[in-house]
């Protein structure tokens, strides 16, 4: 069985709060920039805005996954895959319908539920017109540029397991056993409902986030919760010094912190008509070349499959003229004038593009249908 400690999740994807925020402030720079050189700067999202949008999409992954009545890991893998892939782009840059169901249809994968592509997409409602209908087509085809967006590191570990076993503690050594059980309720809750909203699986390790769940849901129900002991328990049984106390301490009070400060977005996400009118903006200055959606990005598509079929059908005419030259030696049969060496013929393979003018702008070497660019891999 994998662990947290030797995972991807803590070697690639663990950041603290200033590298998450550069992080965001970057994509939005770059969203930004061809925006206002397009003069839609009016249609642009705030950050704020930005924040809510991905919020209400977080959400409907939920839905989703709790509509079609599928395992509650599954959603809360794909909300991480969603947040991963927007850790360094603009929701301003990529069409979020798209990375929803991209994220859900991998998450199922990931989690061995079998769910084909095309059931989910008739599945998944448009929530009355704010999100897109998305044909599994288009899912099948971004599946590889959507996991080399997340660098092809998909292990998620969540805090279900960490919290079940603290309110378990939490339990056997309460003299109330009412009250402890009220408290892990709403911990329950908070975990499903707020956590996930939240930057927290980038910034903790799942057992914190757990123990911040459980203060947090103490404080909102006013029931007392003897942390300080529950910590002190929890550092004997790990070999830990309790020279380590006030520092976890103070990781649980920041987690309760996130955990209300995202209150506000989750509130406004829920807004119908809000949410409609920012996505509407949203698709006014989104980039169609991203956007498998859009008559830009389907005409670039066309193009490639065009030319790859070029490609294709240019490397079996050469396989069968082979194939006729060995058998005109072994017969000595005269070849026709047809399947004479074309080796001087020109090749449109990929392989043989004129180099750029510069690296930075270079594509990666995995073939990404998203056309992701280089530096946000």
């Amino acid at each position: 069985m994998s662990c947290y400690a030797t995972s991807s999740q803590r070697s690639v994807w663990s950041f603290s709060k200033d590298e998450i925020a550069q992080r965001r402030k970057a994509s939005r720079n770059r969203a930004l920039t061809r925006i206002n050189a397009k003069g839609l700067e009016n249609d642009a999202l705030s950050v704020e805005q930005e924040r809510t949008l991905l919020c209400y999409y977080e959400r409907r992954i939920v839905n989703v996954v709790k509509g079609m009545k599928l395992p509650t890991k599954s959603a809360a893998t794909a909300v991480s895959y969603f947040k991963r892939f927007f850790l360094d782009r603009s929701i301003m840059d990529f069409n979020p319908s798209v990375v929803t169901l991209s994220a859900i249809y991998a998450a199922l994968k990931v989690e061995e539920t079998v769910v084909e592509a095309q059931v989910l997409c008739e599945q998944a409602p448009t929530d009355g017109g704010v999100a897109e209908e998305i044909p599994a087509s288009v899912i099948l085809s971004v599946e590889l540029g959507f996991f080399e967006a997340l660098k092809f590191q998909l292990v998620c570990f969540h805090p279900y397991r960490s919290l079940e076993a603290l309110i378990k503690q939490l339990l056997d050594s309460a003299q109330d056993r009412d009250r402890a059980a009220e408290i892990g309720k709403v911990a329950r809750e908070i975990i499903t409902t707020t956590a996930i909203h939240t930057d927290l699986q980038f910034l903790y390790p799942p057992a914190k986030i757990a123990l911040g769940t459980l203060k947090d849901a103490a404080l909102r129900i006013k029931e007392s919760l003897d942390m300080t002991g529950l910590l002190k328990l929890i550092l004997e049984k790990e070999g830990g010094g309790t020279e380590l106390l006030s520092q976890l301490e103070s990781e649980v009070d920041e987690i309760v912190k996130e955990l209300r400060s995202c209150s506000s977005y989750i509130v406004e996400a829920g807004k119908h008509e809000l949410m409609a009118d920012m996505e509407t903006r949203r698709r006014r200055c989104s980039l169609p070349e991203n956007d498998p959606q859009s008559d830009i990005y389907k005409l670039k598509e066309k193009k490639i499959a065009e030319k790859r079929e070029r490609r294709h059908a240019k490397k079996a005419r050469r396989a069968e003229k082979k194939v006729r030259r060995e058998r005109a030696e072994l017969t000595g049969v005269p070849l026709e004038e047809d399947d004479q060496d074309d080796s001087s013929e020109g090749d449109e393979s990929d392989f043989q593009v004129e180099r750029p003018p510069s690296p930075k702008r270079a594509k990666t070497g995995v073939a990404s249908v998203l056309d992701l660019p280089r530096n946000s891999v």
